[in-house]
């Protein structure tokens, strides 16, 4: 049994790989894009990494004491209104004591950059 558990509400996409995303912020209703957007895209190495919005007043991401053995719930709104939905889960997963870039980017593959040239980000990952 997973003893820690995390609700994290994301911005909405149909499938999190790669999908245009929706929300009620101006950036995402003008750009469609958001970092969630790949959070159920399978990594080179056959993990998953999410991105979570950053919280309180750092503007990090979340920073549990323990970082291992996660039951990560991800939850959002469509479009950004209405009630949240469950939309995917990650069990035993691992937070990052920072955000990291995906690693798609250092197998050489030629992954996408978000609309202001950034690469994408997570923060928690899992098998």
């Amino acid at each position: 049994m997973i003893e820690k558990n995390s609700f994290c509400q994301n911005r909405m996409s149909d499938y999190y790989q790669g999908g245009p995303v929706s929300g009620r912020h101006t950036h995402i209703q003008n750009y469609e894009d958001a970092h969630e957007r790949f959070n159920f895209l399978i990594g080179p190495d056959s993990r998953y990494y999410a991105y979570i919005p950053p919280s309180g007043e750092q503007q990090r991401p979340p920073q549990p004491k323990d970082k291992n053995d996660w039951l990560v719930v991800f939850v959002a709104a469509h479009n950004g209104n209405g009630p949240l939905t469950v939309v995917g889960w990650y069990e035993n997963a691992s937070f990052e004591p920072e955000y990291k870039e995906r690693p798609e980017y250092k197998t050489g593959i030629d992954f996408e950059t978000d609309v202001d040239g950034y690469s994408y980000i997570y923060c928690v990952s899992a098998d």
